[in-house]
């Protein structure tokens, strides 16, 4: 979904894991849905969207950050 919204291909390296990522979750959000009422509201494919269009509208942002 990436690259069709980004007009790119990706370049994917497989590395090793990295021993601090979690290996699987079961997040849950039903405690907040019975407790504040709240569901998401917005899908995978759309949430994607807009970050590939915020990335795009603030690509001079991110090259001035000094990487040091």
């Amino acid at each position: 979904m990436i690259e069709e919204k980004l007009g790119k291909k990706a370049n994917i390296s497989f590395e090793a894991p990295n021993p601090l990522d979690v290996p699987s979750t079961w997040a849950d959000i039903s405690k907040a849905e019975r407790l504040l009422g709240w569901r998401p509201e917005t899908t995978t494919e759309q949430g994607i969207a807009l970050t590939a269009d915020w990335y795009l509208a603030n690509l001079e942002l991110g090259r001035s950050v000094d990487l040091g």
